[in-house]
């Protein structure tokens, strides 16, 4: 691997720049993508969450903590929430974070940028049901995407979504070098739209001692939603999986 890595960056000679900024406004990704960016749009908390309490980013945070305070291993616990967050996905409705996520894709189209892809955490078992919690919001990257399906390294790329495999807790920076390795990719510029800092960071180090541009877009548009988290409301649930219970169904259980 190490060394197509380094045959790929023979092909190319130019140093890279980076930078990064911060937004509550999805549409600002078309103020830094052009015809020669490659696109990568998170999916949780960036374009999509759940409807409900469980599941979402912030509980699965939440969840491997309290179970770490419990006496289990961060790979334990690692595997005992991810295989609760696939069940609670298995059955969750989504929502989009903003009404013109549908647009913005499209917008990103019309620039006939180098290509749009997706890129989760998610693992390659959930792309069926991801893509499936997507059509529904009206969501697709297939169009936005050229390259063909394939699984990588461990990692799916399935109708312009790259599923990154989990089981060895892989970086999105690692992931997105596998990716340019596979495809054969040689962007300019790559654009991550992130929630998370921590993603950003491992991406740009990946392309660090590349000459591919980069630029990290902090989108903030969940930290609202995320800072409300409440832990009695994700347990009830939880306890309550089952039924699959609102946050406002859950209130007035916890207040009766």
């Amino acid at each position: 691997m190490k060394y197509l890595w380094i045959c790929l960056l023979s092909a190319w000679t130019l140093q890279a720049q980076q930078v990064r900024f911060t937004t509550e406004h999805l549409n600002e990704v078309l103020k830094y993508a052009d015809k020669d960016t490659l696109v990568f749009l998170d999916l949780d908390n960036t374009l999509i969450r759940p409807k409900q309490t469980l599941g979402s980013d912030e509980w699965y945070r939440y969840s491997l903590a309290k179970h770490q305070q419990e006496g289990d291993s961060p790979e334990i616990a690692r595997e005992k929430v991810t295989e609760y967050w696939m069940e609670i996905q298995m059955r969750s409705e989504m929502q989009l974070l903003t009404e013109n996520t549908a647009e913005v894709l499209q917008d990103l189209l019309r620039k006939k940028t180098f290509a749009v892809v997706g890129l989760t955490k998610r693992p390659p078992k959930l792309a069926e049901r991801t893509l499936s919690q997507l059509r529904s919001l009206g969501i697709s990257f297939a169009s936005a995407s050229s390259f063909k399906n394939r699984y990588f390294f461990g990692n799916q790329l399935l109708e312009g979504i790259i599923f990154i495999d989990h089981t060895t807790n892989k970086e999105k920076g690692e992931a997105v070098k596998e990716f340019l390795l596979s495809t054969q990719a040689k962007p300019k510029k790559i654009l991550l739209v992130d929630d998370r800092e921590n993603h950003i960071d491992s991406v740009a180090a990946a392309l660090e001692k590349t000459p591919i541009d980069f630029i990290g877009l902090h989108y903030t548009k969940a930290n609202e939603t995320i800072a409300r988290f409440n832990a009695e409301i994700a347990d009830l649930q939880l306890k309550k999986f089952l039924t699959l219970l609102s946050d406002e169904d859950a209130l007035r259980l916890l207040k009766d």
